[in-house]
């Protein structure tokens, strides 16, 4: 749903210099700001634009022209501008981008009512069974989770284990607010918290959890942050009804803090890997780029937490003491191929796909075997595909479309396992979490 309105638009530095204008957005999609007029048909780029909406106090953030137009006519001249922006922060006027620093967020995540909720209905029994798994369950109808995991981030969970007695939750029905206290972040700090937490919660539950909305709740009143490209509607109907989740609340309840301390220091320090996975995670990318995304992934992570390396990196300099490497490269290639040569003796040092999958299988054999059946003809296959979208061979076979989708789950699931090792899981509750992550694709792949 487009949403449009009028208002009146200024920059900060010239507070008397008023533009009309109309501001459009979509979730899921990028702002427009169309101004009747021009702020200065030399600069292109403005941090800040702002502007009142029907005695709203608007703040806009990251503010590029995307075109303009200037008319020149009998009745004297007319111009107009448009500018694509990143932020809508409603409520508040910053005059500078370095100004919009953050305490509290309020965020509404789709899909975890369900996870998180629970009903003490259906007798004394199942309400003695819960309070025996769960000391955290009580009768009350309202409970918050509070996860003091980072000196400078915690994070609390509003409305946790929410319940009444005979009551179930609809299932399209399932937004939970959580807070998030912080130190003074800045917007693109606050953003990348943000997500990081969705993309935790999206492994705990196996969904594509949404961001619904996200609010400051700050000294001088709230402020609603709109992220036209973050933000998306809730949709309960795309659940898929596989239950108990891959991390059960139970656990999730009794570790929280273990696990978020170590999700985040992940994020850090494998990157990469955690960019490459989650690149697809709320767009739909082709199959064969989703492949090759989690084949980068793997070798990303292998790169920083295995020794990757046959040699020592100064191994050219020890051959050079005895052969003269660099003298008979000299003598043999062109000089326009000399680096390139060099290049590829320095790549030769570096493990391939094949050997990084079975350093995997080393370490996870007890886990992959639940949803890969022969290690040797998975990692044959997975290699010969990867080979065929990145390293040309006109004798090479195309795999089926089926293969390749079989492959790309597999893929996930070696990446899913890895996640779980190094949130701290221990090897039973990995077991259990991926046979749940297979139950929720299994159908999927069957129906091919």
């Amino acid at each position: 749903m487009e949403i449009s309105s009028s208002g009146i638009w200024w920059l900060p530095e010239k507070p008397d210099d008023k533009l009309s204008g109309q501001l459009t957005y979509q979730l899921g999609n990028r702002a427009i700001l169309s101004l009747n007029g021009m702020f200065d048909e030399k600069v292109e780029f403005h941090e800040i634009i702002l502007g009142n909406i029907d005695d709203h106090k608007i703040t806009l953030v990251n503010c590029m022209r995307v075109s303009w137009t200037k008319i020149q006519a009998g009745t004297g001249d007319s111009s107009s501008s448009k500018f694509s922006l990143i932020a809508i922060c409603k409520g508040h006027h910053f005059l500078k981008k370095d100004d919009l620093l953050f305490n509290t967020i309020s965020v509404r995540y789709s899909h975890l009512r369900q996870w998180l909720a629970a009903t003490v209905g259906g007798g004394e029994k199942e309400r003695a069974y819960l309070k025996e798994r769960d000391p955290y369950l009580k009768l009350a109808i309202e409970k918050s989770l509070i996860i003091n995991f980072s000196p400078e981030i915690s994070i609390e969970i509003k409305g946790f284990l929410e319940r009444e007695s005979h009551f179930y939750y609809s299932p399209y029905n399932q937004e939970t607010e959580v807070l998030f206290h912080l130190k003074s972040q800045k917007l693109n700090a606050v953003l990348e918290n943000v997500d990081i937490f969705r993309n935790f919660l999206s492994i705990c539950i196996d969904e594509k959890i949404a961001i619904v909305s996200i609010e400051a709740q700050e000294e001088y009143g709230t402020i609603q942050l709109i992220l036209p490209s973050i933000l998306k509607p809730s949709n309960g109907k795309d659940r898929i009804f596989f239950i108990p989740e891959p991390i059960e609340r139970f656990l999730f309840i009794k570790n929280a803090k273990l696990f978020l301390e170590n999700w985040f220091l992940l994020v850090k320090k494998y990157e990469s890997m955690y960019q490459l996975f989650f690149s697809d995670n709320f767009e739909q990318l082709y199959i064969t780029t989703r492949f090759l995304n989690y084949a980068q992934a793997m070798e990303a992570y292998h790169a920083r937490k295995y020794e990757s390396r046959f040699f020592p990196d100064n191994i050219r300099e020890i051959i050079d003491e005895f052969t003269n490497f660099s003298k008979i490269i000299n003598i043999v290639f062109a000089k326009s191929l000399r680096s390139a040569i060099l290049r590829k003796f320095e790549f030769l040092n570096r493990k391939s796909l094949r050997m990084i999958l079975k350093d995997f299988f080393k370490d996870f054999k007890d886990f992959f075997s639940i949803f890969i059946r022969d290690k040797s003809d998975f990692i044959d296959l997975f290699v010969k595909t990867r080979n065929y979208y990145t390293h040309y061979n006109p004798t090479a076979k195309e795999p089926s479309y089926k293969q390749i989708i079989v492959l790309t789950e597999n893929a996930r699931f070696i990446l899913l396992s890895i996640f779980l090792k190094e949130i701290g899981l221990s090897e039973q509750d990995i077991k259990a979490a991926i046979y749940r992550y297979c139950r929720s694709r299994v159908r999927e792949i069957k129906s091919l």
